[in-house]
């Protein structure tokens, strides 16, 4: 069993996916609950379950009788976010009418046609982290300065948003997704 750490009790029973030690290496307390409580419990932010194991988190997954995924989160505070993210938080039959609505953006082709400029802006953001690194102290967030604007670029870029409210898009699904579930 691992040590407990502030903000946890014990990780069976009182996790807290918040807490600092968790959110910077999470590796040895899934390690540690996989071997000697697969499915762990906490009453914090809500209450929840959170399975740790591939195959228990498939059959969770697959089971829509039992399971659903209105409430995707492991806290039990995404249950009461407002917003609605189908096909992510949909049970059938309304996530296969959503899917199917979004699969022709996601075809091979559609995302073929992406690439060319996927790889442009990738090669520009992986340039000024390069950059910056060079000006600066000789050290870059390759995250907060690269990564993070991947996913987000290219979504917006689908959605027909201009590159210029790149900040305000990054800040809406930052906030949404990382600050909604303590903070509606």
């Amino acid at each position: 069993m691992i040590e407990d750490r502030p903000g946890a009790i014990d990780w069976a029973t009182d996790y807290d996916l918040f807490e600092a030690t968790f959110r910077e290496d999470p590796y040895p307390v899934f390690a540690d609950l996989q071997q000697r409580c697969p499915v762990a419990h906490t009453e914090r932010w809500g209450g929840s379950w959170m399975p740790t194991r591939y195959e228990d988190i498939s059959a969770v997954a697959h089971d829509t009788e039992h399971f659903s995924s209105r409430n995707v989160g492991v806290t039990g505070l995404a249950g009461r976010n407002p917003i609605d993210a189908p096909p992510i938080t949909a049970d059938p039959p309304y996530h296969t009418e959503a899917r199917r609505l979004l699969l022709p953006a996601f075809s091979p082709k559609a995302i073929d046609r992406l690439e060319p400029m996927t790889r442009a802006m990738s090669a520009d953001l992986a340039g000024r982290v390069v950059a910056r690194a060079r000006s600066g102290d000789g050290t870059a967030d390759a995250a907060e300065e690269y990564a993070q604007h991947i996913p987000t670029r290219v979504i917006a870029h689908m959605l027909g948003i201009p590159q210029e409210d790149e900040a305000r898009f990054t800040d809406w699904t930052v906030r949404v997704l990382q600050v909604g579930p303590t903070d509606h």
